[in-house]
């Protein structure tokens, strides 16, 4: 239900304005996390509509010439949930929809961010490049690792360009 509530530009403005921003990221990522792989599938496509509404947001502000904060920068919040997708990445072997959802999410965290620069010594601390390439090989997701040529250029993507 809470994925729907994104459909709505307004509702997802206050969705992602603290303290209710703070209370998602505390239900979501033991959500990413979970040991039922349903689970886990509607947490990333939640978390690709929290990521998705915030580079929406980001992308608009730099059409309208950068300058002041748009209300959503929490540095200290992204890169919580950058720590949380990155260790649901490196732990799902299984489901090549949840790691598409991810690797979205993660890219859409990472670009744009004006915090970008601080993230970079993050992913290296937590090996996110290595954990999205390994996708890419056997066993990273499913036996001969990802398998759709779409997800495996933003999986490419995401590890090269935004965490490098």
């Amino acid at each position: 239900m809470l994925c729907n509530a994104f459909a709505s530009p307004v509702l997802s403005s206050r969705l992602l304005t603290n303290p209710t921003k703070t209370q998602i990221s505390a239900f979501l990522i033991p959500m990413l996390l979970h040991d039922d792989a349903s689970v886990r599938t509607a947490a990333a496509s939640l978390l690709f509509n929290v990521s998705a509404f915030l580079q929406k947001m980001r992308v608009e502000q730099v059409k309208n010439g950068g300058g002041e904060n748009n209300g959503f920068e929490d540095e200290d919040w992204e890169m919580e949930l950058i720590s949380a997708v990155t260790e649901a990445l490196d732990r799902e072997t299984g489901n090549e929809d949840v790691v598409h959802r991810l690797a979205a999410s993660l890219g859409c965290l990472l670009r744009l961010s004006p915090s970008h620069e601080n993230h970079l010594s993050l992913l290296e601390v937590l090996l996110t490049k290595s954990i999205l390439k390994k996708k890419l090989g056997p066993g990273g997701c499913g036996e001969k690792g990802v398998a759709k040529n779409e997800v495996r250029r933003l999986v490419e993507e995401v590890a090269d360009k935004l965490c490098a």
